[in-house]
C-alpha cells in the first residue's frame, strides 16, 4: 500500500508582541514537532509585526463556546495580509482578558468570523499554546489527560511532543483548513 501523503496547514504568524515565558521559534518548532508526528506539514508562509498597540491587551469575551467574538477579536483578525481564507492567523499578544494564555476564533464561532480563522496567543503562553490553539481551529476539544496537546493548560504538558490520539488525528485531517 502507498504511503498515505502529509497534510499541509498554512500558518501566518502576526506579532504584536513577543512572547516572554518561551521564544516564537520555539512555539513554531513545538507545533512542527507536534503536527509532523502526525503527518501534518505546519508551512510558515509570512510573519508580519503589526502595530496595534489599542489591540495588545485583547479582549477575547465570556468563555463560552457559543458566543460572538468581541469587537477588538474583529477588529485584530482583519489584519490578514498574504492570508487566504483557509489559512490560519495567529496574533501574538501582551495579554488576554479573561487572563487565558490563549484563545481560537472557533470556539467562539463555528462559521469562523467572516472566514477568518484565527488564534490568539497572549505573551505567557507555553510553548505548545500555539499547537493547542491550532487544535481547536482543526476542530479539536479540550480533554483532561496531561500529556495530550488539547489539556487545558498547557503549561501541564509533560510529553515532548504531547500526544494526539487517532480520533483527534482523523478530525484534523479532515478539517477544511488542511491541504
Amino acid at each position: 500500500m502507498p504511503p498515505v501523503p502529509a497534510r499541509t496547514i498554512q500558518l501566518h504568524l502576526k506579532v504584536l508582541t513577543e512572547p516572554i515565558n518561551t521564544n516564537l521559534a520555539v512555539m513554531v518548532q513545538s507545533m512542527t514537532d507536534t503536527f509532523s508526528a502526525i503527518g501534518v506539514v505546519v508551512n510558515k508562509p509570512s510573519c508580519e509585526r503589526l502595530a496595534l498597540p489599542q489591540l495588545d491587551d485583547l479582549d477575547v469575551g465570556a468563555p463560552t463556546i457559543e458566543g460572538p467574538i468581541t469587537p477588538e477579536q474583529d477588529l485584530l483578525f482583519g489584519n490578514r495580509n498574504n492570508a487566504s481564507p483557509n489559512q490560519i492567523c495567529a496574533y501574538f499578544v501582551r495579554s488576554c482578558f479573561p487572563p487565558w494564555s490563549g484563545c481560537a476564533s472557533r470556539m467562539r464561532t463555528p462559521q469562523f468570523p467572516n472566514g477568518r480563522p484565527s488564534v490568539v496567543v497572549a505573551s505567557v503562553g507555553s510553548r505548545w499554546t500555539l499547537a493547542h490553539e491550532c487544535g481547536h481551529i482543526l476542530g479539536l476539544s479540550h480533554v483532561v489527560v496531561d500529556d495530550r496537546l488539547m489539556i487545558d493548560r498547557t503549561w501541564r504538558i509533560q510529553k515532548q511532543p504531547p500526544d494526539l490520539v487517532p480520533a483527534e488525528v482523523t478530525t484534523m485531517k479532515a478539517s477544511r483548513f488542511m491541504q
